[in-house]
Formats: C-alpha cells, sequence, structure tokens
C-alpha cells in the first residue's frame, strides 16, 4: 500500500512578497548543493549532537538535509506554503523568532527524548529544518485555524489506484500531521527503525502552538475571520449582517478606527441606518486614526462622512484638523468648506482664528485672488493682533504694512 498527501495551496492571499521565506529557502537550497559533494564531513562539525558539539549546531543543524527530494525539496514545500502566510500576518521580526526558537526547542526535544529512552542514538547527528518548520505548523494551526487547505493525495493499493485533490481546515490537517509524528514517535520508541526524527518535529510544533497560546495569535485570526465575514456581508448587500459583525470586531478592538468607518459605511447603505449613529460611528473613526497618526485614513473618514452628512460639524480642535488634512490632499473645496464650518459654528475660539487666517490662502492656492483679499481683510479686521499675522503669504504683505 502506498498512500502520499501534499497540501499545495492555503486559502489567503499574500498581502507582500513573503521576502525573508524566500531568503531561508534559498539559503537551505545553496547550503544544500555546497554540503552536498562532502555531506558527511560537514554533518560531523554542523550536525547536532548533544553530548559532543557547542552550542553553534543548534542553528547550524538547521541549515542541512540529507538529499534533495525526499528532504529538502519536502521541507521548502512545507516552509514556502506555511511559512509564507505567516511572515505575511506575523511580519519578519515575529516570523523569523519563531523559525529560529522552532528549531531549538525542536533539537532540545529531541536531546530530551534521546538521553531518556534511545542512548543508542546519542552519536547520530540531526540535519534539517523540518524541526523549525514544525514550528511554524505549530502556531499556523492556531493563527490560521479556520483557513481551507488543498490537499493532493495518491493511493496505490495492488492493483487500484486513485488520485485527486480535497480541501480540509489547516487546524484539522494539522492536528492529522501532529497525531501522524506521534504514533510514528512511539513506535521509534518502540524499536521502529525509522531515521526520522519525530521527536523533534512534536517538540517544535508544541513550541510553536505554546508561542500562538501566549501571544494570543488566536485572536488576531478572529479579527481577520470577522472582517472578512463582514466583507462578504457587505459585498453580497446584507448590510445589517456586515454591521453585526463590525460591531463585534469593535467590541474585541476598540481602538481600531477602521471597524468604526465600516460600520458606518454598513449602517449608511442600511435601510434602518440612524443618522446619529452613523455620525457617531464616523467621528470614533476619525478620533482612532488620529490617535493612531494615520492621516490618509484621517483624510478619507472625513470625506466618507462629508459626503454623507455635508452640515456636521466636529469638535474645534478635530474641525481644524480635518481642514487643514484636507487643503494638504489638495482637496481646497472639501477644506474651504471645513473652515467655513469651523469659523460659523465656533466663532471666537483659537480654531476659528486660524481657520479664517487659513481660509485666506486656501482661495489664494485656488487661484481665488479677490475671494483672498476679502477673507484676509475680514481676519485683519476681527483679529488684528493675531498672532497668525507674521506668518502670513508674501501676497498678503501690502495689508500687513498697513497694520
Amino acid at each position: 500500500m502506498f498512500f502520499f498527501l501534499l497540501p499545495y495551496k492555503v486559502n489567503r492571499t499574500l498581502k507582500q512578497i513573503p521576502i525573508l521565506t524566500i531568503l531561508l529557502i534559498v539559503a537551505n537550497v545553496l547550503i544544500y548543493f555546497g554540503t552536498s559533494p562532502d555531506l558527511p564531513n560537514a554533518v560531523k562539525y554542523l550536525g547536532f549532537v548533544p553530548n559532543i558539539h557547542g552550542f553553534y549546531t543548534w542553528f547550524t543543524s538547521m541549515f542541512l538535509h540529507a538529499d534533495f527530494f525526499s528532504h529538502l525539496l519536502w521541507n521548502m514545500c512545507f516552509l514556502w506554503l506555511f511559512g509564507s502566510m505567516l511572515e505575511d500576518a506575523l511580519g519578519r521580526l515575529k516570523f523569523s523568532l519563531i523559525y529560529l526558537t522552532s528549531g531549538l526547542a525542536a533539537c532540545l526535544a529531541h536531546a530530551g527524548i534521546i538521553a531518556l529512552f534511545l542512548p543508542s542514538l546519542s552519536s547520530t547527528p540531526l540535519i534539517g529544518a523540518s524541526g523549525a518548520i514544525a514550528g511554524l505548523l505549530g502556531v499556523f494551526a492556531i493563527r490560521f485555524y479556520k483557513n481551507k487547505i488543498s490537499v493532493a493525495y495518491f493511493v496505490l493499493i495492488l492493483f487500484y489506484i486513485r488520485w485527486g485533490i480535497f480541501e480540509i481546515t489547516s487546524l484539522l490537517f494539522l492536528s492529522l500531521w501532529i497525531c501522524r509524528e506521534l504514533l510514528s514517535g512511539l513506535l521509534q520508541l518502540g524499536g521502529s527503525a525509522s531515521q526520522v526524527a519525530h521527536w523533534a518535529h512534536i517538540g517544535g510544533f508544541l513550541f510553536g502552538m505554546a508561542v500562538a497560546l501566549v501571544f494570543r495569535f488566536k485572536n488576531d485570526a478572529n479579527t481577520e475571520y470577522l472582517t472578512e465575514e463582514a466583507a462578504s456581508w457587505s459585498r453580497m448587500g446584507i448590510h445589517a449582517g456586515a454591521s453585526s459583525k463590525y460591531e463585534k470586531l469593535i467590541e474585541n478592538n476598540p481602538e481600531e478606527g477602521s471597524h468604526y468607518q465600516e460600520l458606518a459605511k454598513s449602517m449608511l447603505f442600511s435601510e434602518s441606518g440612524e443618522k446619529v449613529k452613523i455620525v457617531e460611528n464616523y467621528k470614533k473613526a476619525i478620533e482612532c486614526y488620529l490617535k493612531a497618526q494615520t492621516r490618509q485614513e484621517t483624510f478619507i473618514a472625513y470625506q466618507e462622512l462629508c459626503d454623507a452628512y455635508s452640515d456636521i460639524v466636529l469638535e474645534p480642535k478635530t474641525q481644524l484638523s480635518m481642514a487643514s488634512l484636507c487643503e494638504g490632499n489638495y482637496q481646497y473645496q472639501l477644506a474651504v468648506e471645513a473652515y467655513r464650518k469651523l469659523i460659523d459654528n465656533y466663532q471666537g475660539s483659537k480654531e476659528a482664528e486660524k481657520a479664517m487666517f487659513r481660509l485666506a490662502h486656501v482661495y489664494l492656492k485656488m487661484g481665488l485672488v479677490e475671494e483672498a483679499d476679502t477673507s484676509w481683510k475680514q481676519f485683519v479686521e476681527k483679529y488684528p493682533r493675531s498672532q497668525w499675522i507674521p506668518f502670513a503669504d508674501v501676497h498678503f504683505s501690502s495689508n500687513i504694512v498697513r497694520l
């Protein structure tokens, strides 16, 4: 009987090129071809043997492979499939730390089993990236537990041959994988002549799961899944369903501005959407964006709010910030409207003073010289001793001289 499974795709789109994963694959391939002419000697000095070599072999052993097809190629396929997704989701720093520490944990687990149960293998070097990759699989099982994996299979039983593909959740697939490793590891303890370091795989996998649980990667997974579900409801035009998902996202992470913004948009398109709640969510989105100092997102949220309700005026400082953002994004007409709202609704405030000062300059940028001069004269009359006058555009210098 021959049974073969090959996972080849995860139903998630990469948001950026997984440069570190690619570099790891390239490094492993280059090292393989560099060491294969004299592999026994390389393994002797760089392979992990806990009772002989120094600590550096815990690292170097991760980059050695015994043969191309059954060892290196298999490991690199798993590294690409699962590592690229994790690098994309976690970032390069976290990914690299998890990869290296998982490799160390795999060596430690292997050394422990050898010392306790298999002392006859104490002088056999351990090589391969699979321990570190197993750690990635452990993290993957938590971080992407609901994602589907496409798997190709081939079965040969006597004269019966069957092949095809199927989809399975990553949690179930990796659960089956680790169960197989546990069974193989137990058989190894019972006297099986397997040359595979199953306990290194188990150690790396359990370490990866522990890291994912400690750092609550499942929360990140839930946020991603809820966001995808909400977006899916929105695309189908089921805005009430989308709103409920965004409300759940806000409950889980009240500091993320995009959740408030998307909730506001869903409520806006929903027949039951209330203006007060929609405006409240847009205001909360703007507040979160300002706190996070994400200028472009802030501007887009404000623009959407104005498109929906042109009469809305924000709190003075926020309204001034929005007007400045509009001006900085060359949206001069929107900036004029924003400054006007501030001047009309908060007369006598410091923000209204600066708004009137900036309004003249925005008119000037728009090429509306007469409007600019009129606005400037109004500003000088209302605020003759304003601190902003020395910073006026050179166009208004004649007005300044007459003060």
